[in-house]
């Protein structure tokens, strides 16, 4: 089965208050900011690739992704409704700007998942593992 394109995006919109106030997403981790290996990780799962920031947009920017500004202050929810509107597909995988280990077939997994089940799906995870 062919699957639809999805859009990738990438929730950077943080207060970064558990980081001393650090914009998560531009932290350095194995050379290079965290954004850019959740970047390099979405980008053959995915036909477009977003951000959602409230600050250091010209940053992000870098990257070479469409930025979008979302409320400051307002939450995760404000990024997820930013992605939401800027996608161009029917199909968008939110991830955040510090997940630099996605599994390289996520997309696919949680697509064929929700087609199969006729509803949207989602992958949480904590210290105690995978919530699908």
């Amino acid at each position: 089965m062919s699957l639809p394109p999805i859009t990738g995006g990438v929730l950077a919109g943080g207060a970064g208050q558990r980081m001393g106030g650090a914009d998560k997403g531009l932290l350095p981790w194995r050379g290079a900011p965290l954004v850019r290996h959740v970047l390099d990780a979405l980008r053959p799962q995915c036909s477009e690739l977003l951000i959602s920031a409230n600050r250091n947009l010209d940053a992000y920017a870098g990257f070479g992704v469409p930025v979008l500004s979302d409320i400051e202050g307002e939450g995760p929810l404000a990024g997820l409704a930013a992605l939401l509107g800027g996608a161009r597909t029917p199909w968008l995988l939110c991830v955040p700007c510090d997940a630099p280990l996605l599994p390289v077939d996520l997309g696919a997994a949680l697509l064929r998942r929700a087609l199969d089940a006729g509803r949207p799906a989602c992958l949480l995870g904590d210290e105690a593992g995978l919530h699908p």
